[in-house]
């Protein structure tokens, strides 16, 4: 199973359990984990996480597996999925103690609670609406959520990138950019370094590429995340916020009743009748009284608008898009 060896000075790929198993010892896993569910969806809350240390601490990653937690210098993995979340808070947390916050979002797009809506044009997204830390950063907090998938698990862990680390995660990507490689195909090291920030230090994290998922393990690769998919929700975030999808055809089907009465009033106006223009007397005689562009009897006029204009029906906008569920 083709593994890209690692260049000089580039760490050790480890070997991944997933990628290391044919096909029908794959799903024999995948239904160990269906089975273990009970008819469940696997909520990422429900994920292994790990979060960043502070800046007080030792640079290490607290790791939890099956057989307990441990300090690790670096994680390894697979980055099978990148989420995107905000989360505001109207109260400092130290005032509010742990209380689920005021708006949220899944996806960093759209907002759900107060005072919800387009994240982008928030104003709490702007920078020195801050309550707490240096109060320069945003009263909104953003991460991102990566999704590793591990050596030795056949379920992700997720990593939780803090806004310190975003640009990090951001320039890594960018760079795999020019190779070309999808971050999902990459083995992928986070190690951790440290900041002296104001007014305090703290960790950011750096992602290093150490090498490309390559040939067959790319394949059981792309089955199994295919595969997992599936298996993962996000009940929170489900109930009943307005459907982009329902407001986006509401304006195609708002635009289409429009551009029907404009064409139909320029159909109108095109049928009134108009006074005939005065006719030059001519040496060859009076003018005759039909005039030469009307069609003969019994002939079909055309419609001078056929085919000019294309209507939009209702509903084609419809975006049935799975909604950003974290």
């Amino acid at each position: 199973m083709a593994r890209t060896p690692a260049a000089k000075n580039q760490p050790q790929v480890p070997e991944f359990k997933v990628l290391t198993q044919d096909a029908e010892m794959v799903n024999e896993n995948l239904d160990i984990i269906r089975e273990n569910l009970a008819g469940e969806k696997l909520n990422p809350q429900d994920l292994e996480r790990i979060t960043i240390p502070s800046g007080t601490s030792a640079p290490a990653w607290a790791v939890t597996t099956a057989a307990g937690t441990k300090a690790v210098e670096h994680i390894d993995g697979i980055m099978i999925a990148i989420t995107s979340p905000r989360a505001y808070w109207s109260k400092a947390m130290e005032e509010d103690g742990k209380s689920p916050p005021d708006c949220s979002s899944p996806d960093g797009q759209i907002g759900y609670g107060d005072p919800g809506g387009d994240c982008v044009a928030c104003p709490f997204n702007e920078w020195g609406t801050s309550k707490t830390g240096s109060k320069t950063g945003k009263a909104c907090k953003e991460q991102r959520l990566l999704f590793m998938l591990t050596p030795d698990n056949f379920l992700p862990v997720v990593v939780q990138a803090p806004v310190t680390s975003i640009e990090n995660v951001r320039k890594y990507n960018q760079r795999l950019s020019t190779i070309p490689k999808l971050y999902k195909h990459v083995y992928t090291r986070l190690t951790l370094n440290k900041v002296d920030g104001d007014p305090f230090e703290y960790y950011e994290i750096v992602p290093q590429h150490m090498g490309n998922v390559e040939g067959d393990q790319l394949e059981i690769l792309k089955a199994y995340v295919a595969s997992l998919t599936p298996l993962l929700s996000n009940p929170q975030y489900q109930p009943e916020p307005i459907r982009m999808e329902a407001v986006e055809a509401a304006k195609a089907e708002a635009e289409a009743e429009a551009e029907q009465a404009a064409l139909q009033e320029n159909q109108e106006r095109d049928e009134e009748p108009q006074e005939p223009a005065a006719q030059q007397p001519s040496d060859e005689g009076p003018a005759s009284e039909e005039p030469d562009d009307q069609a003969p009897e019994g002939a079909q006029q055309e419609d001078p608008f056929a085919g000019s204009v294309e209507t939009i029906q209702p509903g084609l906008m419809d975006n049935t898009e799975e909604g950003n569920q974290p």
